[in-house]
């Protein structure tokens, strides 16, 4: 499983840096279809996103994210506030609370 990363060219960038290797640069354009794509990728076991980017996507792009667990999806960044925590999403993708 690889991590993969989504957004505009900043913020895609320190992630390459640091190693990612799946990374794709998107504008507000191409945003929805490089997502659904990458939902579709079977070697994809998490996707980083901008939180201010999934403020863009249409409801049900959105939901299909939020209900992910394979690809786990992490929103980060950005002004708005995550949608889930980091702590639930993990809990749903491995099926127990590591923090207790």
């Amino acid at each position: 499983m690889e991590i993969a990363v989504a957004g505009n060219a900043d913020f895609v960038t320190g992630f390459l840096l640091a190693g990612v290797r799946k990374t794709f640069i998107t504008t507000d354009t191409d945003l929805e279809p490089t997502l659904k794509k990458i939902l579709k990728d079977e070697e994809i076991g998490i996707l980083i996103i901008n939180s201010d980017d999934v403020e863009k996507l249409s409801t049900p792009l959105r939901i299909a994210l939020d209900d992910s667990v394979e690809p786990t999806v992490i929103s980060i960044g950005g002004a708005g506030e995550e949608r889930t925590h980091l702590r639930e999403k993990i809990k749903r993708s491995v099926g127990v609370d590591l923090w207790k």
